[in-house]
């Protein structure tokens, strides 16, 4: 795919921005690092080689019988892996570097939460579940929430704000009177209410955040969409026979799109944020699903004897908004047609 020669100017203006940069390669690797998650830090062994035969627990579930046990329930791997280390049964393995599950507690503690050791790199929570695996889960929940979050309330915010915008008059009147009200809501005690009501899923509980997070997206494409539908390739368009449909989805909405852009990261860290409130007052996403804001209530909780679970948990939360604030500035520049230059810093 070839780029326009504006995109390749923006590209190289946003590389220059070094802050913004070096955030978006850091935040590559945290995606990547929770993306494979189950291959970093899991209670499987990523390969095993038992009885004569190959197998990947990690990423499949297997029976005893399967590995030529008696017992039809899934082997416990790390019994398993010490009675390979002692010979009684013959095979090797290969772990994930962190060898604990995002649910497993650690039976050689002597009490939860225990502090960071060889075992447990940065502790164990209340219930004795190694936090650095948890952390890693978490931040894949919060970037998926994220990211569909953003999705929904682009798809809902870029009609909305393109039908206003481009058909006017008494449609953009009335759509702006009803945007304004379900503006005035207060969107985040509606959130814990049907939280409450529902107990929603992850999915569910995106959705019920975009139909709030839309709002501003619309008031942008709404002043696009007035501004554009005035060029003269939208009038040439309709002169040359183009309908309403077409224009809208061909001219319209495509170059209203670039504001948008520039507020991508910020809206996406407002959705870890809001993720990560929910999950603090316990209405977020559900037990035994690792979360960052479930462990933030946690150190709050232990605060006095388990400083390690607040100071790492708001330490990942603080870096990734950090992360993303610092992209949207670089984005925001890039897009800048008034910036004809950026320095380094």
């Amino acid at each position: 795919m070839r780029l326009s020669p504006i995109t390749k100017k923006r590209i190289k203006k946003f590389k220059k921005i070094k802050r913004a940069y070096y955030s978006l390669i850091i935040l590559v690797f945290i995606v990547v690092i929770s993306g494979i998650a189950e291959v970093i830090a899991n209670k499987k062994p990523l390969i095993l080689y038992c009885n004569d035969a190959y197998f990947f627990p990690a990423f499949k579930v297997y029976k005893g019988t399967d590995l030529g046990f008696s017992s039809i329930l899934e082997p416990d791997y790390k019994e398993l892996a010490i009675q390979i280390d002692k010979k009684l049964v013959e095979g090797w393995y290969i772990n994930p570097l962190i060898f604990w599950g995002s649910n497993e507690s650690n039976p050689k503690v002597d009490y939860y939460p225990s502090p960071p050791s060889w075992d447990n790199w940065l502790g164990t929570d209340d219930r004795g579940r190694d936090i650095l695996t948890r952390l890693i889960y978490g931040v894949r929940v919060s970037l998926f929430f994220a990211v569909m979050n953003y999705l929904f309330a682009l798809i809902i915010g870029v009609i909305v704000g393109g039908l206003q915008g481009f058909i006017g008059g008494w449609v953009d009147l009335l759509g702006q009177r009803l945007v304004e009200i379900w503006y005035a809501l207060p969107y985040f005690f509606v959130l814990i209410l049907l939280g409450t009501l529902l107990e929603p899923g992850l999915i569910v509980l995106t959705m019920m955040s975009a139909i709030f997070s839309w709002i501003m997206l619309s008031y942008y494409v709404r002043a696009e969409a007035l501004r554009i539908r005035q060029e003269e390739y939208v009038l040439a368009a309709t002169a040359l026979g183009a309908g309403r449909v077409r224009n809208l989805f061909f001219h319209i909405i495509p170059n209203s799109l670039t504001p948008v852009v520039t507020f991508t990261p910020f809206i996406m860290a407002q959705g870890v944020l809001t993720l990560s409130y929910l999950d603090f007052l316990g209405f977020g996403v559900q037990a035994p699903t690792a979360s960052i804001g479930e462990l933030i209530r946690q150190g709050k909780q232990n605060f006095d004897t388990a400083w390690w679970i607040v100071v790492f948990s708001v330490g990942i939360l603080f870096l990734l908004i950090l992360l993303l604030n610092f992209i949207g500035e670089g984005v925001r520049t890039a897009f800048d047609p008034r910036k004809v230059f950026v320095g380094s810093k």
